[in-house]
């Protein structure tokens, strides 16, 4: 029989719960893993996000500039219309399909 003064009464305890110490274990060294892995690549992980960031620069540059555009097209659409107006109307193939069977029907 064992004492009340030895620790040895929580060692079933212990033993039940061995798996679970594993597993902790285990998922300690994978993150000591990951931890070696992130600072052994970290300098190319910075490299890779200031290039990310540059060409996060040149998108809203380019969303700028068509934005310009936009508000350029906006500006000058009637006179757009208007000039197209006045421009000799090329028919393709379609349309002159179109058309004519339009004037076989009348």
């Amino acid at each position: 029989m064992v004492s009340e003064g030895s620790g040895l009464k929580f060692m079933p305890l212990l033993w039940r719960f061995m798996p679970l110490l594993w597993r902790f274990r285990a998922l300690l060294w994978l993150f000591r893993a990951l931890l070696a892995l992130l600072w052994r690549f970290m300098p190319r992980l910075w490299r890779f996000r200031a290039l990310l960031w540059r060409f996060r620069a040149l998108l809203w540059r380019f969303r700028a500039l068509l934005w310009r555009f936009r508000a350029l097209l906006w500006r000058f659409m009637p006179r757009l219309w208007r000039f197209s107006a006045l421009l000799p109307h090329v028919e393709t193939p379609r349309t002159f399909n179109h058309v004519r069977f339009l004037r076989r029907g009348s």
